[in-house]
């Protein structure tokens, strides 16, 4: 019976002639295109009801609406919504039988809103006859609280079926950890280090780098070398979690040839890894490059070379992404030294700076002239790993450089470098805004006060300022063209332009102080305001002030040849309420506005003694005659010539400012401007000391100017109706810092100094300026000092005898340690000197670190998007400046390498480690599966990491000598090719990532130098490569040891030729342009190679 029916369903046709019946089945409708067909017309009829909204649909649409709108009223609109929610179900679910579900929970979703609608009120009907049979009998009895919770869970039930039949990624099941303690299944670095005699275990946990397991003759090829902490053990990674030794598990030595032969376990698990593809990258969407009039540039270059009597002849033009090299040949017996003399007549000529000159081009018998393109091109990464040349490449540890100078891609192979030695500063658009307020030592000023430069241009500038680590000295200034900018907003009211690109210092939920782009801090996150060391100016003569001549009789005045405290004052009072004419040409006129009658006689007095005006113009203020202020009034050219001279404008209220003068000058004159400031515009509160005024550049300036007495405000929009300026601006000092203001700025008046002395009575509050994010730090050092002085009986913990126990320490410490409050600086004292005993551990480095840079956490409010010119700084030391409060960086970029071989790569055959003693560019690789092990901060650390991949090395010489393999990838050849035996283990290439060596070098020079030598010397046969890069390339961090081993280089923007030669052993990088321009050479290389590197932007990375 079952076959005749299955006969009868499929029908059979049979071809005559063939002895063999072939047999030709109608097509059917599979469940699959079943399912797409449904889907199709739930969408069409979504369309049709939402088209119906706007009776676009015609009778059917308006009869459809008109009969859906009284049955579910207002809800209507949400059915095109829902209908398109099931109909995505529908296509991209793999489950079966999903109609009822679905339909189920279009019908709560339906029925709950329908229900609310009707709630509302009952004889609109906004809920259709759906809802007001549904809610009419639920009001009577249940009241009128309950009915709206239970159409509330029907909607929540609607929404939980939908969630569970849409598409998720699958988690596959964990397998299951063995019994054995972490320390005997995955074996880490520290026990490594201690058995090569290293004192002190670190944290770095190395997760597949196993031996592999052979079997010869009975004899185990990991037993050769029986110091190895791996012998014994191996440890396969199938799974990764957030836990280091989740998902591992132990194979047994029995089970090794019957599960894993040959290369399948690495095959197995690198099919399940999914490479990122080319479309997480961005598209290159810049204008094409603009390289100027090139037949007028050739002639010009013919032109100027004749005139110096070498004749030439001018040959092809190479286009690049930054420069365009222009080749020429010239006459016989014309010396190549002759050309090259003439770099800077040639960039006088074609106005162009700087130049470079290869003599002759590797390869040709031509000279070329690289000049820089008006327009510059961005290399984009994705553009270079899309390119045939990198994805048809066999090496796999093939990486983009970028393009040549004739627009060329160009990449290398890090497996025949075998390791790389990166130096300068990329100056990849890591900047600020022009108006980016700098403390230095020539005042508080802008980029474009101190040095203003032409767009895309640098000079050399020396400058001392404010770092994050004290006062250094700048050696460059760059000018980085127009930029887009992220502009950041804290709670304080302290706000910044910067790049994208452009780092700065944050705390970390972990306790950890570091770097962050700008485009990846988020609302929330708390960023480092500097109030210290304080760097004043020191200009105080005037005596370059001429005033004008004046024909006829005029009003002779006398002038000051010196800033001084009295002539601040005068400039603070004139300020805050008063200012100079706006009226027609001709009018001279300076006024100032008071009611108080002490500030008044100040004010004449001032005009008196400084510029000997007696008489002035003394009248009511306004028209109002119960308004009690006076206005001064002095009609004087040179009086108002003077004032412009020391920066004080024709400006409306709005418009006022700080004169330049007063942001130059020392701090006494400092102090004596705002003091005179506050007296007038000030008031003195209960809580607080608050200053008001309309000029949004005024009141930042002042804002700041606080801070580099060491005082924290607050600046707030205020809104007034009753003026003329809606908008005013107040400033509020409360607290600690209120007091802080009383002793190093105070009042001129004595009755608002004598208000104020209540804030001198204040007592130190340790709940204010409070650390962020540190309670992870104390419970790891408070656990670490129980270890060493206490033992835990079961009475608690017993403390050693003479062990203090400071109440202190451990009441208010719980509060801290748990993360319910969060210590401010003075308690961190108390807790960093109650923990002495164990100050050499890394959690008391770091909280002392924290301690001594006093810095000021501010929380992340807003953040905007802006646009502008952008300024950098290049400051040789700490790379870092305080600009507009906060703690700026720039840095050198590794990203194009990394992600190159991550595209190429497998987390089974390559492996990162990765040092970033400064925590810029790293921190965003955490979680990356191809990493052995967190990313290294501390250069104690990193001496260990080295010590390690040296014990690495040599016990990977010792498998290789066991199957006779020359090198690594001989040894996986063979990996591959016996499939039937023991060997099981793939061997990965490690890749040792320093982004910056200087630091380094600085905290553990000769560790440092020591093992990258060793390894630079012998690890390239065993898969192990370096890549070291430092922004400072002078002889005692690149040394000659390390030049040596390192021969294949990548030199960016320098500042001099001597930095040059000491990366290239040749001149060359100091004419750079920066933006990613930089020279590459190599050993297969007989001279530097010009490449524009490629560009990637954080949001690429992350």
């Amino acid at each position: 019976m079952a076959k005749s029916k299955r006969r009868k369903k499929n029908k059979v046709f049979k071809k005559r002639g063939n002895k063999s019946e072939e047999k030709i089945n109608y097509p059917i409708l599979t469940s699959r295109l079943r399912r797409k067909i449904g889907v199709v017309l739930i969408f069409l009829t979504a369309i049709i009801i939402g088209l119906s909204f706007f009776d676009k649909s015609g009778i059917v649409g308006k009869s459809l609406f008109q009969g859906i709108y009284i049955l579910v009223g207002k809800t209507i609109f949400l059915i095109p919504l829902f209908l398109g929610l099931a109909g995505l179900v529908f296509l991209k679910s793999e489950k079966k039988r999903l109609a009822t579900p679905i339909f189920l929970a279009a019908a709560l979703l339906i029925l709950g809103i329908s229900g609310l609608l009707a709630i509302r009120d009952l004889t609109q009907r906004e809920g259709g006859w759906l809802g007001y049979i549904s809610s009419y009998p639920l009001l009577n009895y249940l009241g009128p609280w309950v009915p709206p919770i239970i159409f509330s869970v029907l909607i929540l039930i609607g929404l939980l079926i939908f969630w569970e039949f849409l598409p998720h990624k699958e988690v596959l099941p964990k397998k299951e950890i063995p019994s054995q303690a972490p320390q005997e299944i995955v074996p880490t670095a520290s026990r490594t280090l201690d058995k090569i005699g290293e004192r002190k275990k670190i944290e770095f946990q190395m997760k597949d780098i196993t031996p592999p397991l052979i079997k010869r003759g009975g004899a185990r090829v990991d037993e050769l070398r029986s110091s190895s902490p791996y012998a014994g053990a191996r440890v396969v990674d199938e799974l990764r979690s957030s836990s280091p030794y989740a998902g591992a598990r132990v194979v047994d030595e029995g089970l090794l040839a019957e599960e894993l032969e040959g290369d399948e376990l690495a095959a197995k698990e690198s099919s399940q890894y999914k490479f990122p593809p080319p479309d997480l990258l961005e598209v290159n969407h810049e204008k094409a490059v603009s390289a100027g009039d090139i037949e007028a540039n050739s002639l010009q270059i013919k032109k100027t070379l004749y005139d110096f009597g070498i004749p030439v002849e001018m040959s092809e033009v190479n286009v690049g992404p930054t420069v365009t090299q222009y080749t020429l040949k010239p006459a016989e017996g014309i010396k190549l030294s002759r050309i090259t003399a003439l770099t800077s007549n040639l960039s006088l000529a074609l106005a162009a700076h700087p130049l470079r000159i290869e003599a002759p081009i590797p390869g040709r018998s031509l000279v070329g002239i690289e000049m820089p393109n008006k327009t510059r091109a961005v290399v984009r990464l994705r553009e270079l790993i899309s390119s045939p040349s990198f994805q048809d490449s066999p090496l796999p540890l093939i990486f983009c450089l970028g393009k040549d100078v004739s627009g060329k891609p160009l990449f290398a192979d890090l497996g025949k470098m075998p390791h790389l030695l990166v130096a300068g500063s990329t100056g990849s658009g890591k900047t600020c805004a022009a108006d980016t307020l700098i403390f230095s030592e020539r005042g508080m000023l802008t980029f474009e006060e101190l040095c203003p430069l032409p767009l895309n241009s640098e000079i050399d500038f020396k400058l001392k300022l404010i770092t994050r680590d004290g006062i250094e000295t700048t050696s460059k200034n760059y000018n980085n063209g127009i930029c887009q900018f992220y502009k950041l907003f804290t709670s304080r009211g302290y706000q910044i332009e910067a790049t994208a690109e452009h780092p700065l210092w944050v705390i970390n939920k972990d306790g950890s102080q570091g770097w962050k782009a700008a485009s990846l801090v988020k609302k929330g996150d708390y960023v480092a305001i500097s109030r210290g060391p304080a760097l004043f100016g020191n200009k105080m003569d005037l005596s370059n002030f001429k005033p004008s001549k004046i024909k006829g009789y005029h009003r002779k005045i006398s002038f000051t040849s010196k800033m001084t405290s009295h002539l601040s004052q005068f400039l603070g009072l004139l300020t805050a309420d008063g200012g100079l004419s706006i009226e027609r040409k001709g009018i001279h006129r300076v006024v100032y506005t008071q009611a108080n009658s002490y500030l008044i006689r100040l004010y004449k007095k001032s005009l008196k003694e400084l510029f000997g005006i007696t008489q002035f113009i003394e009248k009511r203020a306004g028209s109002n005659p119960k308004n009690k202020a006076k206005e001064i009034e002095v009609n004087s050219k040179h009086l108002k010539e003077f004032l412009v001279y020391l920066g004080m404008g024709s400006w409306k209220s709005p418009q006022k400012e700080i004169p330049r003068a007063i942001r130059e000058a020392p701090k006494e004159i400092v102090a004596a401007y705002l003091r005179a400031l506050f007296d007038n515009d000030g008031y003195v509160g209960k809580n607080s000391i608050e200053f008001c005024i309309s000029s949004k550049k005024l009141a930042f300036q002042v804002h700041l100017m606080l801070l580099n007495f060491g005082i924290i405000s607050s600046l707030l929009i205020k809104k007034v109706k009753n003026y003329t300026y809606n908008d005013y601006y107040r400033l509020s000092i409360f607290g600690e810092e209120a007091r802080k203001f009383i002793q190093e700025i105070g009042f001129i008046r004595k009755e608002k100094y004598n208000k104020a002395k209540q804030f001198l009575k204040l007592s130190p509050n340790p709940n204010v300026d409070l650390i962020p994010h540190i309670s992870s730090l104390l419970r790891r050092m408070g656990q670490k000092y129980l270890n060493r002085f206490a033992r835990l009986t079961n009475r608690g913990w017993r403390y050693q005898p003479g062990i203090l126990v400071p109440k202190y320490a451990f009441s208010s410490l719980r509060n801290y340690n748990s993360g319910f409050r969060a210590p401010g600086y003075q308690s961190l004292e108390k807790i960093l000197e109650f923990y002495q005993p164990i100050s050499k551990e890394l959690e008391y480095q770091q909280l002392m670190e924290i301690s001594k840079r006093n810095f000021y956490w501010d929380k992340i409010e807003k953040i905007d998007r802006t646009s502008g010119v952008g300024y950098d700084f290049r400051v040789p030391g700490s790379d870092s400046f305080v600009g507009n409060g906060f703690v700026n960086h720039n840095t050198i970029c590794l990203n194009s390498l990394i992600l190159s071989l991550i595209y190429r790569n497998s987390p089974q055959t390559l492996k990162f480690i990765l040092v970033d003693p400064k925590r810029v560019e790293f921190p965003t690789y955490n979680g990356l599966p191809h990493l052995l092990g967190p990313i290294i901060f501390n250069g104690q650390k990193a001496v260990n990491v080295l010590n390690w991949l040296i014990g690495e090395m040599e016990r990977r010489f010792e498998v290789l000598a066991a199957v006779k393999a020359r090198d690594i990838t001989s040894y996986n050849k063979i990996v591959r090719g016996r499939q039937n035996t023991t060997l099981i283990s793939f061997m990965p290439y490690i890749i040792l990532i320093i982004d910056e060596l200087a630091d380094l070098m600085a905290a553990k020079g000769r560790e440092i130098e020591a093992g990258i030598v060793r390894l630079s010397q012998m690890s390239r046969a065993v898969g192990i490569h370096l890549v070291v890069a430092t922004q400072r390339p002078s002889v005692d961090v690149i040394t000659g040891l390390i030049k040596a081993n390192i021969t294949s280089r990548v030199a960016f923007q320098v500042a001099s030729q001597i930095d040059s030669r000491t990366i290239l052993d040749g001149a060359g990088a100091e004419t750079l342009l920066g933006g990613g321009d930089m020279l590459f050479i190599s050993s297969q290389l007989s001279r530097p190679k010009r490449i524009q590197g490629a560009y990637i932007s954080p949001r690429e990375i992350k």
